[in-house]
């Protein structure tokens, strides 16, 4: 199955069940939170989008690897951004990333 279909299947089932648990919570719910909602959307889908597309190319364990090191790198990350030693600092993190 394609990477696209397979996401597309997961993320309808998922959005099928939060709105039938939460229908309740929809009707207030704002036009600045459904953008605040995308935004924050769209690099999760691309982050799923890219892993799935990955795993054909890897094998699993490379691939739980890679995406374990998140749970290291962020928080390092943002210790040295919030620390501030060079200006330059997150733009050299960041392309490296």
């Amino acid at each position: 199955m394609a990477p696209h279909i397979f996401l597309f299947y997961k993320f309808l089932i998922a959005f099928v069940v939060l709105s039938t648990v939460f229908f309740n919570h929809l009707k207030n719910i704002s036009k600045k939170t459904v953008k605040i909602g995308f935004l924050i959307g769209i690099p999760l889908l691309a982050g799923n989008f890219l892993q799935s597309i990955g795993l054909k190319y890897t094998t699993v364990s490379n691939s739980a690897f890679i995406t374990g090191m998140d749970v290291l790198l962020i928080p390092i990350l943002k210790f040295a951004e919030n620390q501030s030693v060079s200006k330059y600092f997150p733009i050299l993190f960041d392309s490296i990333s």
